[in-house]
């Protein structure tokens, strides 16, 4: 059939203009808008990946001048992480609501034990060190209540060498200056002298603990993800960077996890939490990228275009996981499991 003689039908797609020829042009169409919106992303992407890899010391000194000014400002200003928190609508967090608002000093605030351990002989043949460690224990600040181990049921072992002594602090001990030991120190330094083992237990064994500056299992991790990066790449320079770049992220990260906690209450597992985290996703997201720039090397000459190839594909990819990561953890304490929340609980 000829073109002159060509019916149209309405059920068939329109095959375009004919030509002279008998042959058809394609109909020219526009790109969806979801597709153009997607182009320029991936434009944008490539162009910044382009950018930052023709100019590298500039890149360099900005994420130098980032991560001296975050950890500068940490050092100035930042605050404290720990675990006073609130469940609040759980029968837990109601009861101890009204403990606080009605209950007597002996069941009020947070209990803290002393444990009393006699070197030879009786508690009882330390009476009055324990009464006047008792009384001292009272007067000092933030304490509702001291129970007298030898006037309180149960509180002492059967042998009669071993007690509690059961101390009501207004507020967490665990959250106090470490100097408040000072004046524990002082009010339990007769039993000392009378030959009695005295131990902290509970918050208030929390606050006397030493801090913890082992970073063993950090120096074996990286030093296990260099082994690893070095046997797949062959290579000091490319194994380093991924180690490089993931650190500097981190220390950043954690500079500004201690600003927040100046202003939100953070649980003491937070820095934990983010250094695991950092440390894994930093490595592997990092490593996802130049896996990617190294392959796309082959293909074209110029490095720069190679690693804006590399942001524009194996960086879109970074960014959705990212994304992806934040909202499911959102969403876990938006569902109820609060767990989440006392790791970063957003509480003024």
């Amino acid at each position: 059939m000829s073109p002159a003689h060509r019916i149209a039908d309405p059920a068939l797609p329109d095959e375009g203009p004919t030509r002279n020829d008998g042959m058809t042009d394609a109909p020219q169409t526009s790109p969806e808008p979801h597709h153009r919106e997607a182009l320029s992303d991936v434009g944008r992407l490539h162009r910044l990946g382009r950018w930052c890899a023709r100019r590298p010391w500039w890149v360099i000194t900005a994420w130098l001048l980032v991560l001296l000014t975050a950890l500068g400002a940490d050092r100035a200003w930042g605050g404290t992480y720990d675990d006073d928190f609130a469940l609040p609508g759980t029968a837990v967090q109601t009861g101890a609501d009204l403990l606080d608002a009605h209950g007597s000093d002996q069941v009020r605030g947070t209990a803290s034990q002393i444990v009393l351990h006699a070197d030879a002989g009786s508690l009882d043949a330390h009476r009055d060190a324990v009464g006047t460690a008792v009384t001292e224990l009272k007067e000092l600040p933030e304490v509702v209540s001291v129970a007298d181990p030898l006037s309180t049921p149960g509180a002492v072992s059967a042998d009669g060498t071993t007690g509690i002594v059961t101390v009501r602090f207004a507020e967490n001990p665990a959250r106090f200056e470490t100097s408040y030991l000072d004046g524990v120190d002082d009010a339990v330094h007769d039993l000392r002298a009378d030959g009695v083992d005295v131990e902290y237990g509970g918050p208030l064994g929390q606050l006397a603990r030493p801090k913890a500056e082992d970073r063993l299992s950090e120096v074996i991790g990286l030093a296990t993800a260099v082994v690893v990066l070095l046997a797949g790449f062959g290579s000091l320079a490319a194994a380093g960077l991924p180690l490089l770049t993931a650190v500097v992220g981190l220390l950043s990260g954690m500079a500004l996890l201690g600003l927040l906690a100046a202003t939100f209450t953070f649980g003491n597992a937070a820095p934990t939490l983010a250094t695991m985290m950092g440390l894994g996703v930093g490595i592997d997201y990092a490593l996802f990228l130049i896996t990617r720039h190294r392959r796309l090397l082959h293909d074209v000459d110029d490095p720069a275009e190679a690693a804006g190839r590399a942001m524009a594909t194996s960086g879109r990819a970074v960014i959705v996981a990212a994304a992806t990561v934040a909202l499911a953890l959102g969403g876990l304490y938006a569902s109820g499991v609060t767990f989440i929340g006392t790791l970063a609980s957003p509480r003024a």
